[in-house]
């Protein structure tokens, strides 16, 4: 929205159906006496915020249960919260998904996962290929790219964590209410992410919130960086663009630093210093897994995730 020039938001859904999703935003964003008294009943029986508001809507309609059954119905109800809370000229737009839900690995239909996909690609098994869920052009690239060693990923955060105290990972985002303690004592006892994450899983902290938990210690990701992107927006790299388009850089620059050249990144400070480093940090790590060097020369037009 600080850019100033996004006019749409496109999203995949399950529902693929906007109104429907106006209408539970709006729900939730004007909560009635009702479902407020739902809502604290829920967190009271030790919900997360979104694990119960989700349950109250649905006992307040009934019929959008089977909304929430959707990964991107739910994450798309949030884009279209957000814009209304932030009253952003940004129009949201959503596009039906069919076959093969987000994280689904079940090689049915025309249509895949990136899940799938990704599993496809390392995988040996002839019976499916890649070939027949992606355009011709993408088919090499994903095949022999190089691959993320994901147990190297999982002894670096395992590893980050034995070395943290608890009192050391409550700075981190969203540790709150005692998790550090219940994820300091799974990560000493178990050797894989998997387990870990099923035993530190409660009502309120369910298995995609662990892992997002599990991994910001290693990025770095503190309390006081995100609330210090509530107050200022992030600077904006800018990876490509063509040349008859510059002339827009002037446009995009009057709300939002940009990062255009090494310079711009020596120029950064405060927040938005912090910001590029965990993005930096995140790369490299990324890099590390898959066995590319470094990028801590700075050079603009590195990956960034």
């Amino acid at each position: 929205n600080a850019l100033g020039c996004v006019s749409h938001i496109i999203f995949g859904s399950e529902c693929g159906n906007m109104e429907q999703i106006n209408t539970l935003c709006d729900l939730k964003l004007h909560e009635t006496e009702t479902l407020k008294a739902k809502l604290k009943s829920y967190l009271d029986d030790g919900y997360s915020y979104s694990a119960a508001m989700q349950k109250a809507m649905i006992s307040e309609e009934p019929t959008f249960a089977s909304f929430f059954e959707g990964s991107n119905n739910i994450l798309g109800l949030e884009y279209v919260t957000a814009i209304k809370k932030q009253q952003a000229y940004i129009t949201p737009l959503t596009i039906k998904r069919i076959d093969n839900g987000y994280n689904s690995t079940n090689a049915t239909g025309n249509y895949a996962s990136s899940s799938l996909v990704r599993k496809l690609a390392a995988s040996s098994d002839t019976a499916f290929k890649v070939e027949e869920y992606v355009p011709a052009f993408a088919v090499s690239p994903i095949i022999t790219n190089p691959k993320v060693n994901q147990k190297a990923y999982e002894t670096l955060i395992i590893n980050k964590i034995r070395e943290s105290e608890p009192r050391d990972l409550e700075k981190y985002f969203d540790y709150n209410e005692g998790i550090e303690y219940r994820i300091k004592e799974m990560c000493d006892k178990y050797s894989s992410l998997q387990m870990i994450t099923e035993m530190a899983e409660t009502k309120r902290y369910r298995s995609a919130r662990i892992n997002k938990l599990l991994i910001y210690p290693l990025l770095g990701i503190t309390k006081q960086i995100m609330n210090g992107i509530k107050r200022e927006v992030p600077a904006v790299k800018v990876l490509a663009m063509k040349n008859d388009a510059k002339h827009t850089l002037s446009v995009l620059g009057k709300n939002v630093d940009l990062i255009v050249r090494s310079e711009d990144i020596d120029a950064l400070q405060g927040i938005k210093r912090d910001v590029y480093e965990i993005d930096l940090r995140a790369s490299n790590l990324y890099n590390l897994l898959i066995g590319l060097p470094n990028n801590m020369d700075k050079k603009i037009g590195t990956l960034f995730i």
